[in-house]
């Protein structure tokens, strides 16, 4: 009986044993790129850095790489527009416009000719871009390893970490030493080093994305990111104090000349540029007058004359999502600038609605790049981040821009489903919070409200009228109301109610006066922000410059 036991022991050891052995040795199975991913053998894939594109293909004609427009918009640049009505493709960056057609060896960079050396091409309705073309414009190191058939991209202006392995070691597709083998990493030939993850560190041999044991890694080093020199941003000189000037017609331009310039403004905008709403071709109907700019410039104030959408959903639409409406808009907008020598444009655009957003984003990446070669500057006007607005990319437009005038006003407005404050003081703070997010703070104009927002009520009805301060002001003094400061909201607020066709109305304001507006500059000044837009001139009471010169200085 103890023979039997110390045998039935003796078996079960030896089988934990086999268990243990199984658990801790290592797995030598292997599977080749195409098999591990079931991909065809027929195409040539590509990593960018450690990450594989398996959805799109590249080809290899004439010893040149070709990569397609979405491998590129997915890794590269999301912003390359191609347009395939129009059989253009468009490339931005921060001071060239690259406009390009397959099949055709001539492109224009900011509307001059170029001959590249390779055409891009089109086939299945897929473009395809050549790797010098790529490499050149986009700063990168692209490579091709026939016997894995794998292209690699790196980008030229990064910091990566190269290392090497003692002895040969197997590269596994997962942090495990279970895991399938890619391939063997050669030793002493340097490979990419990415993430470490459970003594396993990802790392990129011969085209190959994959894991080695941490331990195994020796000689590691950091190649530095080329140094990229890109044109020095054009900058005011200064904090900026802004204010729009509405001048609808002739007449608005005539009455405007007759007001004061004060002292302090540094820049004016004019509502100068509109769209043709009847052509809907991009035209611009223009109203600019030469006497105008010569009084600005007496009082020693920039011009940047503002082109505005009337709220038109159904224009802006029209016109942005055509690359030849943008296009001739931008043409007509640089021959302004060249023609008046105004030292900047302001695009106030507000109808934009979710799927013309990328559009109008286009359109801005198309501009800014020729307004800077005119050396002149590009401001945006923009909404405070909210609900119905983030499909905005405020990120990318504010690196587009050189400045971005933050609409902190009408909080309460048209459509709103009750009265309340134009900027209230949480309303404007957040704002600010909100848009730093995405914005850097040397781009930023805080927009200030130079009216006052009347709001009349019904048991039936709701509807407002905008004054000027005074004027707005002077409607509740009539009624001898006595105003209330609001702590929360940083305004004064007053009502009063009256008997109008045997019902009763009830008239209320959250009044913007110098004490207001003195706390929305305080935000200006504490955040350092870039400077303060006003909308808009002639609306504000005479002590409100005063003010704005005593908080925000150079």
């Amino acid at each position: 009986m103890k023979i039997k036991l110390k045998w039935l022991l003796f078996f079960l050891l030896i089988i934990i044993g086999a268990i243990v052995m199984k658990k801790n040795l290592s797995s030598f199975r292997r599977q080749n790129f195409y098999e591990h991913f079931n991909l065809s053998r027929k195409n040539i894939y590509v990593a960018i850095e450690d990450k594989y594109d398996l959805e799109n293909p590249v080809t290899i004609k004439n010893n040149q790489i070709y990569f397609p427009v979405e491998l590129i918009q997915n890794y590269i640049d999301k912003y390359i527009f191609w347009d395939s009505n129009q059989n253009q493709l468009t490339i931005t960056n921060w001071d060239e416009v690259i406009k390009i057609r397959p099949d055709n060896l001539t492109y224009y960079t900011n509307n001059e000719p170029v001959i590249m050396d390779t055409e891009i091409y089109k086939e299945n309705g897929r473009v395809y871009i050549p790797q010098d073309f790529l490499s050149e414009n986009y700063n990168l190191d692209i490579n091709y390893n026939e016997k894995n058939k794998i292209v690699t991209v790196d980008f030229k202006n990064k910091t990566y970490s190269q290392a090497k392995v003692k002895h040969k070691t197997n590269l596994r597709y997962i942090p495990n030493k279970k895991g399938y083998i890619a391939g063997k990493v050669p030793k002493r030939e340097k490979f990419y080093v990415y993430e470490e993850k459970d003594g396993f560190t990802r790392i990129r041999s011969n085209g190959l994305i994959g894991y080695i044991p941490t331990k195994k890694i020796i000689d590691t080093q950091q190649i530095a990111a080329e140094k990229i020199n890109l044109p020095p941003q054009k900058k005011f000189d200064g904090k900026i104090k802004m204010a729009w000037e509405l001048t609808t017609n002739t007449t608005a331009n005539y009455y405007a000349l007759q007001k004061k310039f004060p002292d302090t403004l540094n820049v004016i905008s004019p509502t100068w540029f509109t769209f043709d709403t009847e052509k809907l071709n991009g035209d611009i109907i223009d109203i600019v007058d030469k006497n105008y700019i010569e009084k600005a410039r007496q009082n020693n104030c920039q011009i940047w004359p503002s082109l505005t959408d009337n709220l038109d959903y159904k224009l802006t639409d029209a016109i942005f999502s055509d690359t030849i409406k943008r296009s001739h808009v931008i043409n007509q907008l640089l021959d302004y600038v060249a023609e008046y020598n105004f030292e900047g444009i302001n695009i106030d655009i507000e109808a934009i609605s979710k799927d013309t957003a990328k559009y109008f984003l286009q359109f801005l990446r198309e501009l800014a790049p020729l307004i800077r070669k005119q050396n002149a500057i590009l401001s945006v006007n923009i909404f405070v981040p909210q609900a119905w607005s983030m499909y905005h990319d405020r990120q990318m437009i504010g690196q587009t821009a050189d400045y971005i005038c933050l609409m902190a006003y009408d909080e309460h407005t048209n459509g709103s489903n009750k009265s309340g404050p134009v900027a209230s003081y949480e309303f404007v703070l957040n704002g600010i919070k909100d848009t730093l997010k995405e914005v850097p703070k040397e781009k930023i104009l805080l927009g200030i409200p130079f009216y006052v927002r009347i709001w009349r009520e019904t048991d039936s009805s709701l509807s407002l009228e905008n004054y000027s301060m005074d004027d707005g002001f002077r409607f509740f003094d009539k009624q001898n109301v006595k105003f209330e400061w609001l702590d929360f909201e940083k305004c004064y607020y007053g009502e009063f109610s009256k008997s109008e066709n045997h019902e009763t109305v009830t008239y209320k304001t959250w009044l913007e006066d110098e004490k207001s507006i003195e706390e929305k500059l305080k935000l200006a000044k504490k955040f350092d922000l870039a400077g303060i837009c006003a909308w808009r001139k002639n609306l504000e009471t005479n002590n409100i410059w005063n003010l704005i010169d005593e908080y925000i200085k150079y």
